[in-house]
Protein backbone atom coordinates (compact mmCIF):
# COMPACT_ATOMS: atom_id res chain seq x y z
CA UNK A 1 0.00 0.00 0.00
CA UNK A 2 1.16 3.66 -0.51
CA UNK A 3 -0.04 6.75 0.05
CA UNK A 4 0.59 10.29 -0.27
CA UNK A 5 1.83 13.19 2.35
CA UNK A 6 1.27 16.94 1.74
CA UNK A 7 3.41 19.01 3.60
CA UNK A 8 3.39 22.45 3.01
CA UNK A 9 6.45 24.97 4.13
CA UNK A 10 8.63 27.65 3.63
CA UNK A 11 11.69 27.63 1.97
CA UNK A 12 13.69 27.96 4.97
CA UNK A 13 11.74 25.41 7.46
CA UNK A 14 14.08 24.09 10.01
CA UNK A 15 11.85 21.58 10.52
CA UNK A 16 11.24 19.75 7.13
CA UNK A 17 14.53 17.42 7.01
CA UNK A 18 13.94 15.94 10.23
CA UNK A 19 10.00 15.47 9.58
CA UNK A 20 10.99 13.11 6.07
CA UNK A 21 13.63 11.53 8.21
CA UNK A 22 10.91 10.50 10.50
CA UNK A 23 8.41 9.47 8.21
CA UNK A 24 10.77 7.31 6.64
CA UNK A 25 12.28 5.71 9.87
CA UNK A 26 8.68 5.09 11.61
CA UNK A 27 6.01 4.61 8.67
CA UNK A 28 4.99 0.66 7.84
CA UNK A 29 3.99 1.59 4.02
CA UNK A 30 6.17 3.53 1.10
CA UNK A 31 4.60 7.07 0.53
CA UNK A 32 5.13 9.54 -1.71
CA UNK A 33 5.66 13.05 -0.07
CA UNK A 34 4.20 15.98 -1.94
CA UNK A 35 6.35 19.57 -0.76
CA UNK A 36 4.27 22.39 -1.55
CA UNK A 37 6.90 25.23 -0.80
CA UNK A 38 6.26 29.03 -0.23
CA UNK A 39 2.64 29.36 -0.54
CA UNK A 40 1.03 32.28 1.21
CA UNK A 41 -1.89 30.79 1.71
CA UNK A 42 -1.47 27.22 3.51
CA UNK A 43 -5.07 25.95 3.01
CA UNK A 44 -4.69 27.05 -0.81
CA UNK A 45 -1.48 25.04 -0.02
CA UNK A 46 -3.18 21.55 1.51
CA UNK A 47 -5.99 21.58 -1.77
CA UNK A 48 -2.56 22.14 -4.31
CA UNK A 49 -1.13 19.21 -2.85
CA UNK A 50 -4.58 16.63 -2.60
CA UNK A 51 -4.73 17.34 -6.36
CA UNK A 52 -1.02 16.71 -6.99
CA UNK A 53 -1.60 13.06 -5.10
CA UNK A 54 -0.73 9.91 -6.72
CA UNK A 55 -2.25 7.74 -4.60
CA UNK A 56 -6.22 7.73 -3.11
CA UNK A 57 -4.96 7.83 0.58
CA UNK A 58 -3.47 11.50 1.69
CA UNK A 59 -2.70 12.69 4.74
CA UNK A 60 -2.05 16.05 5.12
CA UNK A 61 0.97 16.92 7.74
CA UNK A 62 2.60 20.33 9.06
CA UNK A 63 6.55 20.50 8.49
CA UNK A 64 7.17 21.22 12.00
CA UNK A 65 5.04 17.35 13.19
CA UNK A 66 7.62 14.22 13.52
CA UNK A 67 5.69 11.20 13.64
CA UNK A 68 6.18 8.12 15.84
CA UNK A 69 7.06 4.43 15.58
CA UNK A 70 3.82 2.60 13.37
CA UNK A 71 1.93 6.15 13.25
CA UNK A 72 0.57 4.94 9.60
CA UNK A 73 -0.46 1.42 10.34
CA UNK A 74 -4.40 1.99 10.90
CA UNK A 75 -4.86 4.07 7.61
CA UNK A 76 -5.57 1.59 4.82
CA UNK A 77 -7.83 -0.45 7.29
CA UNK A 78 -9.59 2.23 8.62
CA UNK A 79 -10.03 4.62 6.15
CA UNK A 80 -13.13 4.72 4.32
CA UNK A 81 -14.61 7.20 1.48
CA UNK A 82 -16.81 8.74 4.15
CA UNK A 83 -14.57 8.89 6.64
CA UNK A 84 -11.79 11.57 7.72
CA UNK A 85 -9.24 10.22 9.99
CA UNK A 86 -7.29 12.27 12.95
CA UNK A 87 -4.51 11.44 14.96
CA UNK A 88 -3.20 11.91 18.28
CA UNK A 89 -0.59 15.35 18.50
CA UNK A 90 1.76 15.78 21.48
CA UNK A 91 2.80 19.19 22.67
CA UNK A 92 5.15 20.00 25.23
CA UNK A 93 2.88 23.09 25.94
CA UNK A 94 -0.61 23.06 24.62
CA UNK A 95 -2.00 26.30 23.54
CA UNK A 96 -6.01 26.98 23.94
CA UNK A 97 -7.17 27.02 20.67
CA UNK A 98 -10.96 26.66 19.87
CA UNK A 99 -12.03 22.95 19.32
CA UNK A 100 -9.74 19.67 20.25
CA UNK A 101 -7.13 20.14 22.48
CA UNK A 102 -3.26 18.25 22.45
CA UNK A 103 -1.78 15.75 24.45
CA UNK A 104 0.65 17.85 26.79
CA UNK A 105 3.86 15.75 27.49
CA UNK A 106 7.43 17.74 27.13
CA UNK A 107 9.56 16.08 25.14
CA UNK A 108 11.13 19.60 23.85
CA UNK A 109 9.75 23.26 22.76
CA UNK A 110 12.08 23.13 19.65
CA UNK A 111 14.36 20.89 17.62
CA UNK A 112 17.30 21.33 18.94
CA UNK A 113 15.76 20.31 22.10
CA UNK A 114 13.19 17.40 20.78
CA UNK A 115 13.82 14.25 23.04
CA UNK A 116 13.43 11.59 19.94
CA UNK A 117 13.75 8.58 22.83
CA UNK A 118 11.65 10.34 25.48
CA UNK A 119 8.90 10.57 22.89
CA UNK A 120 9.13 6.64 21.41
CA UNK A 121 8.81 5.59 24.92
CA UNK A 122 5.51 7.83 25.65
CA UNK A 123 4.04 6.71 21.99
CA UNK A 124 4.64 2.87 23.05
CA UNK A 125 3.02 3.08 26.17
CA UNK A 126 0.25 4.89 24.76
CA UNK A 127 -0.20 2.84 22.12
CA UNK A 128 -1.55 -0.25 24.41
CA UNK A 129 -3.68 2.14 25.58
CA UNK A 130 -5.27 3.62 23.04
CA UNK A 131 -8.23 2.12 20.80
CA UNK A 132 -7.68 1.76 17.58
CA UNK A 133 -10.41 4.02 16.62
CA UNK A 134 -12.79 6.58 18.36
CA UNK A 135 -15.66 8.07 16.48
CA UNK A 136 -16.75 9.93 19.29
CA UNK A 137 -13.47 11.99 19.29
CA UNK A 138 -11.72 14.70 16.77
CA UNK A 139 -7.87 15.12 17.58
CA UNK A 140 -6.02 18.09 16.14
CA UNK A 141 -6.88 19.31 12.84
CA UNK A 142 -3.40 18.36 11.90
CA UNK A 143 -2.20 15.24 10.53
CA UNK A 144 -5.65 15.01 8.75
CA UNK A 145 -6.05 11.57 6.35
CA UNK A 146 -8.52 11.58 3.84
CA UNK A 147 -9.51 9.42 1.08
CA UNK A 148 -8.67 11.63 -2.39
CA UNK A 149 -12.01 10.82 -4.10
CA UNK A 150 -13.91 12.64 -0.76
CA UNK A 151 -11.68 15.56 -0.26
CA UNK A 152 -13.54 18.48 0.48
CA UNK A 153 -11.02 21.61 -0.45
CA UNK A 154 -10.73 24.19 2.52
CA UNK A 155 -13.34 26.73 2.65
CA UNK A 156 -12.25 30.07 1.22
CA UNK A 157 -13.06 32.09 4.31
CA UNK A 158 -11.19 35.12 6.62
CA UNK A 159 -7.66 33.99 7.17
CA UNK A 160 -7.58 35.42 10.48
CA UNK A 161 -8.01 33.55 13.28
CA UNK A 162 -5.87 31.12 10.98
CA UNK A 163 -7.53 28.18 12.54
CA UNK A 164 -10.76 29.26 11.31
CA UNK A 165 -11.02 27.62 7.79
CA UNK A 166 -10.14 24.06 10.24
CA UNK A 167 -12.90 24.60 12.18
CA UNK A 168 -15.41 25.03 9.36
CA UNK A 169 -15.15 22.35 8.07
CA UNK A 170 -14.03 20.20 10.33
CA UNK A 171 -17.25 21.00 12.29
CA UNK A 172 -19.81 22.23 9.91
CA UNK A 173 -19.10 20.71 6.25
CA UNK A 174 -18.33 17.49 6.97
CA UNK A 175 -20.98 16.70 9.45
CA UNK A 176 -23.44 18.40 7.01
CA UNK A 177 -22.54 16.63 4.30
CA UNK A 178 -22.90 13.23 6.37
CA UNK A 179 -18.85 11.93 6.39
CA UNK A 180 -17.99 10.70 9.80
CA UNK A 181 -14.81 12.11 11.73
CA UNK A 182 -12.55 9.86 13.68
CA UNK A 183 -9.17 9.38 15.61
CA UNK A 184 -6.89 6.82 15.03
CA UNK A 185 -4.07 5.39 17.14
CA UNK A 186 -1.26 7.21 15.60
CA UNK A 187 0.94 9.63 17.55
CA UNK A 188 3.11 12.58 15.95
CA UNK A 189 4.73 15.21 18.20
CA UNK A 190 4.09 19.04 17.38
CA UNK A 191 6.79 21.77 17.95
CA UNK A 192 5.37 24.85 19.50
CA UNK A 193 4.25 27.77 16.94
CA UNK A 194 6.53 30.47 18.42
CA UNK A 195 9.54 29.49 16.77
CA UNK A 196 7.49 30.04 13.27
CA UNK A 197 6.06 33.20 14.46
CA UNK A 198 9.34 34.63 15.96
CA UNK A 199 10.53 33.84 12.45
CA UNK A 200 7.52 35.97 10.66
CA UNK A 201 8.16 39.01 12.78
CA UNK A 202 12.05 38.76 12.38
CA UNK A 203 11.82 38.57 8.92
CA UNK A 204 9.30 41.03 8.23
CA UNK A 205 11.28 43.45 10.87
CA UNK A 206 14.35 42.95 8.49
CA UNK A 207 14.91 45.70 5.95
CA UNK A 208 15.96 44.51 2.37
CA UNK A 209 16.70 46.12 -0.73
CA UNK A 210 17.18 44.98 -4.13
CA UNK A 211 19.58 47.53 -5.72
CA UNK A 212 20.17 48.06 -9.49
CA UNK A 213 21.38 50.89 -11.92
CA UNK A 214 21.74 52.06 -15.28
CA UNK A 215 22.45 54.80 -17.33
CA UNK A 216 21.42 56.42 -20.84
CA UNK A 217 23.13 53.55 -22.31
CA UNK A 218 20.04 51.50 -21.48
CA UNK A 219 16.93 51.55 -22.96
CA UNK A 220 13.87 52.85 -21.06
CA UNK A 221 12.04 49.14 -21.87
CA UNK A 222 14.59 47.21 -19.89
CA UNK A 223 14.13 49.13 -16.52
CA UNK A 224 10.54 49.22 -17.00
CA UNK A 225 9.96 45.37 -17.53
CA UNK A 226 12.52 45.03 -14.47
CA UNK A 227 10.33 47.00 -12.42
CA UNK A 228 7.44 45.08 -12.91
CA UNK A 229 8.75 41.37 -12.41
CA UNK A 230 10.73 42.64 -9.11
CA UNK A 231 7.31 43.79 -8.08
CA UNK A 232 5.07 40.64 -9.52
CA UNK A 233 7.13 38.66 -6.99
CA UNK A 234 8.12 40.92 -4.07
CA UNK A 235 5.65 40.19 -1.66
CA UNK A 236 7.02 41.38 1.77
CA UNK A 237 6.76 45.13 2.78
CA UNK A 238 9.87 45.81 4.07
CA UNK A 239 12.06 44.75 0.97
CA UNK A 240 12.33 48.17 -1.13
CA UNK A 241 13.11 47.84 -4.77
CA UNK A 242 15.91 50.61 -4.93
CA UNK A 243 16.85 51.73 -8.54
CA UNK A 244 19.69 54.44 -9.39
CA UNK A 245 20.08 56.46 -12.57
CA UNK A 246 23.64 57.70 -13.40
CA UNK A 247 24.41 60.27 -15.76
CA UNK A 248 28.06 59.44 -16.94
CA UNK A 249 28.54 56.71 -20.05
CA UNK A 250 31.09 53.94 -19.45
CA UNK A 251 34.40 54.78 -19.36
CA UNK A 252 33.39 58.35 -17.25
CA UNK A 253 31.78 56.04 -14.57
CA UNK A 254 32.44 52.00 -13.51
CA UNK A 255 29.85 49.67 -13.00
CA UNK A 256 32.12 48.46 -9.78
CA UNK A 257 31.93 52.63 -8.42
CA UNK A 258 28.14 52.27 -8.53
CA UNK A 259 28.18 49.25 -7.11
CA UNK A 260 30.59 50.05 -3.89
CA UNK A 261 28.59 53.75 -4.09
CA UNK A 262 25.79 51.97 -3.34
CA UNK A 263 26.00 49.12 -1.25
CA UNK A 264 27.45 51.08 1.12
CA UNK A 265 24.71 53.80 1.09
CA UNK A 266 22.17 51.27 1.48
CA UNK A 267 23.86 49.56 4.25
CA UNK A 268 25.11 52.46 6.53
CA UNK A 269 23.01 55.34 5.46
CA UNK A 270 19.43 53.68 4.75
CA UNK A 271 20.29 51.02 7.21
CA UNK A 272 19.20 48.01 5.14
CA UNK A 273 19.77 45.05 6.55
CA UNK A 274 20.16 42.76 3.65
CA UNK A 275 21.03 44.08 0.03
CA UNK A 276 20.49 41.61 -3.60
CA UNK A 277 22.30 43.38 -6.10
CA UNK A 278 20.65 42.95 -9.82
CA UNK A 279 21.68 43.78 -12.89
CA UNK A 280 19.20 46.02 -15.13
CA UNK A 281 18.54 43.12 -17.58
CA UNK A 282 18.27 40.28 -15.13
CA UNK A 283 14.85 39.47 -13.67
CA UNK A 284 13.91 37.06 -10.88
CA UNK A 285 11.41 34.15 -12.22
CA UNK A 286 8.96 33.41 -8.98
CA UNK A 287 8.41 34.60 -5.59
CA UNK A 288 10.22 31.60 -4.38
CA UNK A 289 13.47 32.86 -6.37
CA UNK A 290 13.60 36.12 -3.98
CA UNK A 291 12.25 34.81 -0.63
CA UNK A 292 14.72 32.16 -0.58
CA UNK A 293 17.50 34.20 -1.69
CA UNK A 294 17.26 36.83 0.77
CA UNK A 295 16.28 33.89 3.46
CA UNK A 296 20.01 32.19 2.85
CA UNK A 297 21.48 35.47 3.03
CA UNK A 298 20.07 36.20 5.98
CA UNK A 299 21.42 32.63 7.42
CA UNK A 300 25.03 33.70 6.48
CA UNK A 301 25.22 32.95 2.78
CA UNK A 302 26.69 34.63 0.04
CA UNK A 303 24.67 33.73 -2.72
CA UNK A 304 23.67 34.54 -6.54
CA UNK A 305 24.21 33.62 -9.92
CA UNK A 306 27.42 31.87 -11.44
CA UNK A 307 29.88 33.48 -13.64
CA UNK A 308 33.33 33.38 -14.89
CA UNK A 309 35.60 35.96 -15.66
CA UNK A 310 37.08 34.32 -19.17
CA UNK A 311 39.25 36.92 -19.86
CA UNK A 312 41.31 36.79 -16.51
CA UNK A 313 43.53 34.20 -15.75
CA UNK A 314 42.68 32.73 -12.78
CA UNK A 315 42.30 29.04 -12.66
CA UNK A 316 38.91 29.15 -13.63
CA UNK A 317 37.72 30.63 -10.29
CA UNK A 318 33.62 30.98 -10.47
CA UNK A 319 31.87 33.35 -8.61
CA UNK A 320 28.50 34.77 -7.17
CA UNK A 321 28.27 37.29 -9.75
CA UNK A 322 26.75 41.23 -9.41
CA UNK A 323 24.07 40.24 -12.11
CA UNK A 324 22.22 38.57 -8.92
CA UNK A 325 24.53 37.92 -5.69
CA UNK A 326 22.95 38.79 -2.22
CA UNK A 327 24.39 38.99 1.20
CA UNK A 328 23.32 41.03 4.71
CA UNK A 329 25.20 43.36 6.23
CA UNK A 330 26.41 41.23 8.62
CA UNK A 331 28.32 38.95 6.21
CA UNK A 332 29.11 42.50 4.89
CA UNK A 333 31.75 43.24 7.44
CA UNK A 334 32.57 39.60 8.03
CA UNK A 335 34.00 39.71 4.99
CA UNK A 336 35.59 43.01 5.60
CA UNK A 337 33.69 45.46 3.52
CA UNK A 338 35.70 44.68 0.43
CA UNK A 339 35.18 46.72 -2.45
CA UNK A 340 33.65 45.37 -6.02
CA UNK A 341 36.24 46.83 -7.45
CA UNK A 342 38.28 44.87 -10.26
CA UNK A 343 41.52 43.14 -9.17
CA UNK A 344 44.81 41.15 -10.67
CA UNK A 345 42.63 38.09 -10.11
CA UNK A 346 39.25 38.89 -10.48
CA UNK A 347 36.48 40.88 -12.06
CA UNK A 348 33.93 43.28 -10.49
CA UNK A 349 32.61 41.86 -7.04
CA UNK A 350 34.67 38.41 -7.34
CA UNK A 351 37.21 39.28 -4.20
CA UNK A 352 34.19 38.99 -2.11
CA UNK A 353 34.40 35.45 -3.23
CA UNK A 354 37.91 35.19 -2.72
CA UNK A 355 38.36 36.33 0.77
CA UNK A 356 34.87 34.21 1.66
CA UNK A 357 36.44 31.30 0.45
CA UNK A 358 40.20 32.07 2.42
CA UNK A 359 37.91 32.60 5.61
CA UNK A 360 36.34 29.09 5.18
CA UNK A 361 33.33 29.99 7.26
CA UNK A 362 31.29 31.66 4.36
CA UNK A 363 28.71 29.69 2.73
CA UNK A 364 29.00 30.03 -0.95
CA UNK A 365 25.87 29.09 -2.70
CA UNK A 366 25.63 29.51 -6.89
CA UNK A 367 22.68 29.06 -9.23
CA UNK A 368 24.04 27.22 -12.50
CA UNK A 369 22.52 28.19 -15.64
CA UNK A 370 20.01 25.46 -17.34
CA UNK A 371 20.00 26.39 -20.36
CA UNK A 372 20.40 30.20 -22.83
CA UNK A 373 18.87 31.23 -26.02
CA UNK A 374 21.90 32.94 -27.80
CA UNK A 375 25.36 32.88 -28.15
CA UNK A 376 26.99 36.19 -27.25
CA UNK A 377 28.13 38.74 -29.72
CA UNK A 378 31.24 40.57 -30.02
CA UNK A 379 31.83 42.26 -33.36
CA UNK A 380 34.62 40.46 -35.56
CA UNK A 381 34.63 37.60 -33.26
CA UNK A 382 33.71 33.81 -33.59
CA UNK A 383 30.63 33.36 -31.29
CA UNK A 384 30.46 31.04 -29.07
CA UNK A 385 29.07 30.07 -25.53
CA UNK A 386 30.80 31.22 -22.29
CA UNK A 387 32.59 28.40 -19.66
CA UNK A 388 32.88 28.35 -16.52
CA UNK A 389 35.00 25.27 -14.71
CA UNK A 390 35.66 22.01 -16.63
CA UNK A 391 32.68 19.98 -16.81
CA UNK A 392 29.91 22.54 -15.53
CA UNK A 393 27.42 23.71 -18.25
CA UNK A 394 27.75 26.59 -20.46
CA UNK A 395 25.90 30.06 -20.04
CA UNK A 396 25.02 32.64 -23.09
CA UNK A 397 22.54 35.24 -23.94
CA UNK A 398 19.37 34.68 -21.73
CA UNK A 399 20.11 32.42 -19.51
CA UNK A 400 18.16 30.96 -16.85
CA UNK A 401 19.99 29.93 -13.90
CA UNK A 402 18.63 27.46 -11.79
CA UNK A 403 19.19 26.25 -7.95
CA UNK A 404 20.23 22.76 -7.28
CA UNK A 405 16.59 21.33 -7.29
CA UNK A 406 16.47 22.72 -10.66
CA UNK A 407 14.05 25.28 -9.87
CA UNK A 408 14.31 27.98 -12.05
CA UNK A 409 15.57 30.87 -10.02
CA UNK A 410 16.95 34.13 -12.01
CA UNK A 411 16.89 35.48 -15.89
CA UNK A 412 20.06 37.46 -17.11
CA UNK A 413 20.08 38.87 -20.59
CA UNK A 414 23.40 40.08 -20.73
CA UNK A 415 25.02 42.40 -23.21
CA UNK A 416 21.71 44.65 -22.87
CA UNK A 417 24.33 47.51 -23.55
CA UNK A 418 24.87 46.43 -27.35
CA UNK A 419 21.27 46.51 -28.24
CA UNK A 420 21.06 43.66 -30.06
CA UNK A 421 19.14 41.07 -27.91
CA UNK A 422 16.92 43.30 -25.94
CA UNK A 423 13.73 41.46 -27.62
CA UNK A 424 14.76 38.61 -25.91
CA UNK A 425 14.51 40.16 -22.87
CA UNK A 426 11.02 41.46 -23.79
CA UNK A 427 9.88 38.59 -24.20
CA UNK A 428 10.95 36.44 -21.49
CA UNK A 429 9.52 39.32 -19.33
CA UNK A 430 6.00 39.25 -21.25
CA UNK A 431 6.07 35.48 -21.27
CA UNK A 432 6.14 35.67 -17.63
CA UNK A 433 3.81 38.22 -16.52
CA UNK A 434 1.15 37.19 -18.62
Amino acid sequence: MKYSIVIPHLSNSKYIDKCIEYIKLNSVYESEIIQIIDETDVYYAYNKGVYQANNDIVVLLNDDMFVGKDWDRWFPLMLAEDTFLTCHVVEAHPGKMMGPECIEFDCGNTIDEFDYDRFSRYVEAQTLQTPVIDFNNIGWYMPFVVHRKSFISYPNIDKFPLYENDVKLFHGILPQLGYKVAQVNSFVYHFSRKGTQQFYSEKHMTKRAIFTYSNHQIEDKISYLQKQMVAKFNKNHKCKYEYLHYKKPDGEMTPDQVIDYGINKLFYQDNYDTIMLLDIDCVPLSEHALEYTFDRAEQGALIGNVQRSSHIENNKHIYPAPSCVCLSKETFEKLGKPSFSVTNRGDIGEELTYIAEQMGNIEIEMYMPSHYEEMPYWPNQVRKPWDLQDGQPQYGIGTTFSDKNGNPMFYHLFQCRLNVFNHLFFLKCASVML
